[in-house]
Formats: C-alpha cells, structure tokens, sequence
C-alpha cells in the first residue's frame, strides 16, 4: 500500500465519514486500523484482504440516518482466451457511495443495518504477460484492456462496541455488487463484455479516540 493511497484515503475519510451526519453524544473522534478479507462469487475474479483504515466520530444513537462509505478493493481478472483461462491483470475499485439505514444501541454497542449505492472509479492494470497469451492463442499483434466506471450496490450491517473510555471495536459484514465493462481492443478488432466484480467482506477494526 502506497504513502499516498493512505494519504488519499485518509483524508476521504475525514471529509466523507459515515458517523458524521448523525446525531452524536461526547463528541470526539476515533481513528484505527482495521483487517478486511474478501471473496467472490465469480471464478473470473479473485480478491484478497488487507490492512486499512477504522475510523468513527461520535456515538450512534437510535434511530434512521444517512451512511456513507468507501470500501475501496482490487482484484485478479481472469478471461477466456482461445479456449483456456488465463489472467490478464488487475481490476482497481474504487467506489464513492451514500445511502440510509437504520441503528440500534444498547448499553455500549450499537447495530446498524445500511443500504448504500453510488458511482465507482474503475482502472484496469494489464498484465504484461496478457499480449503474449493473445498473441500466441489468437493471433493478435497488439493488446489494449480496459475497465469502465460503474455504478455500486452495496447492503452492509455494523456492529459498534465501547471497549473502554478510549477504545472501540467495530465489525462489518457487506456485499457490494459492481459490473464494469470490459473492453478488449486489438488487432482483430475490439469487444466487451461484463465483469463480475461482486464482493462479499467481512472487516474487524480497532479505533483510539485522539479527541
């Protein structure tokens, strides 16, 4: 993970924070880490987990809100080529979504369920091995892949519990659902087709309160 992805993503999470729209008691602000592991639905895409970022302002109360959410990911794509499967590079998503949902507290934990949908910006990396593979199965003398951006569903439901006056643990389960369009430009001509890119999460994270 780059400096500057971190750099991006962290200040995305101060100005687009999903805790920030609603009400709040003891005002403060919570930042962590947190591990996600990932898996997919479709056999032409494969994801993994990672470390990343937790963070939440405030406390949830009871009650309807608006959520909003990142969830950015990456993933093997594998395609069809001459009749054998082979992977062609990696899919990079990164969505920006908004939606409501309804939370419960109790004592120091709070439940929330979430409807979220929004816009991804989606880029494609080319394996540098992918010409070789059109060029030895189908003949192509150039290779050019491409990814388009998409629109993203995603329902998630989160668990919030006050570990302490400092510390908080969070897990959340989800499934995004993301179709970009695959175009696959070379010197036989150009095609597309659907991806599949739905991903099924689940995150635990660990948050200090710095304010």
């Amino acid at each position: 993970m780059s400096r500057a992805f971190i750099a991006l993503t962290a200040a995305a999470i101060i100005f687009v924070s999903p805790r920030a729209a609603r009400a709040q008691e003891d005002n403060h602000v919570a930042l962590g880490v947190n591990f996600t592991t990932r898996a997919s639905d479709s056999r032409a895409t494969h994801t993994s987990g990672g470390v990343g970022i937790s963070w939440r302002f405030g406390h949830s109360e009871t009650g309807w809100g608006i959520a909003t959410g990142l969830g950015w990911y990456a993933a093997d794509i594998d395609l069809t080529v001459g009749g054998t499967t082979t992977e062609v590079g990696e899919l990079h998503v990164r969505p920006f979504m908004a939606g409501y949902g309804y939370t419960y507290s109790f004592g120091r934990a709070a439940v929330s369920a979430e409807l979220l949908g929004g816009f991804a910006i989606v880029s494609f990396r080319q394996a540098p091995s992918a010409a070789d593979v059109y060029r030895d199965r189908l003949g192509a003398r150039s290779l050019d892949l491409r990814a388009s951006n998409t629109f993203m569903l995603r329902p998630q439901s989160n668990l919030w519990i006050d570990a302490g006056d400092k510390f908080g643990v969070n897990v959340t389960v989800a499934y995004a659902v993301a179709r970009p369009k695959m175009v696959t430009s070379s010197s036989l001509g150009e095609a597309s087709q659907r991806l599949r890119a739905d991903v099924f999460s689940v995150s635990a994270g660990l948050v200090y309160k710095i304010f």
